[in-house]
């Protein structure tokens, strides 16, 4: 009597249990490794801004730069042929997103862009929202070049203030987009709370997780401090937030200028 080599169906089937088993265990475990990953590249990303900062203020007496307040990396024109040409847009430009100026000093645009990052404030330019997601970063507002004078890396206590981190929004000018409780608020981050927001834009089927996109590492967020070590903190309501962190001495409620 010959024998038999091929599988019977049940040991086919045992076979294809098993395999589904171990993709059922495995495929989790291979997801948190890759955001794992992401969040290894997002703090790397950040320190690289860091220093990006620090060489562009060594070669302006100390200072950063003035920091517009949008999100945009290209201007485009069209040729005589109408075709559309890409360059890089001027960093003094209104609607200049706040890497531009440093881009020189680190030359990758990939380095203000954050691999866990879905998608950014694009201020309810619908047609034009991609536009906006190469800079996925928010600076702080109070550290940023507003005030000419001013030599923002010799701020006191500079590892107790956040420069830059996770966020929806490209810069943060304490209107309800900060981390923190703005004295007479309850909660932080109301301008991205979909059921406290006065943005008309700011919809679930515009944005379908807002705060998601702010607490984008396993609901935890990375921040860069001002003296160059990175850090996150989980998603809250605000109430484990140091106002100093973001404001200094300013009151919480200060508008940034």
């Amino acid at each position: 009597m010959k024998s038999q080599n091929a599988f019977t169906l049940i040991e086919l089937l045992v076979v294809i249990a098993i395999i589904a088993l171990l993709m059922a265990i495995l495929i989790p475990s291979l997801n948190r490794a890759r955001e794992q990953v992401k969040g290894v590249v997002c703090k790397t990303n950040l320190k690289n801004i860091h220093l990006a900062i620090l060489m562009y203020a060594e070669d302006n007496d100390g200072r950063t730069h003035y920091s517009p307040n949008q999100g945009l990396w290209y201007s485009y024109r069209s040729s005589v042929n109408g075709s559309v040409k890409r360059r890089l847009i001027d960093k003094d430009a209104s609607n200049a997103y706040w890497g531009v100026a440093y881009h020189p000093y680190c030359k990758a645009v990939d380095t203000f862009v954050c691999p866990s990052s879905r998608y950014m404030d694009d201020l309810g330019d619908y047609g034009s929202s991609e536009l906006y997601w190469d800079g996925t970063y928010g600076l702080n507002g109070f550290l940023s070049g507003r005030k000419k004078n001013r030599e923002v890396l010799l701020t006191p206590r500079a590892s107790e203030r956040i420069l830059a981190l996770d966020h929806i929004e490209h810069f943060l000018d304490n209107n309800g987009d900060m981390l923190h409780i703005r004295d007479g608020d309850r909660i932080n981050l109301p301008q991205w709370r979909q059921e406290l927001t006065g943005l008309s834009y700011n919809t679930p089927e515009h944005y379908p997780d807002p705060l998601g996109q702010i607490y984008r590492h396993a609901r935890r967020c990375n921040l860069l401090w001002l003296d160059g070590h990175t850090s996150n903190v989980k998603e809250s309501r605000g109430q484990d937030i140091q106002p100093y962190w973001f404001c200094g001495n300013s009151p919480s409620r200060a508008a940034v200028n």
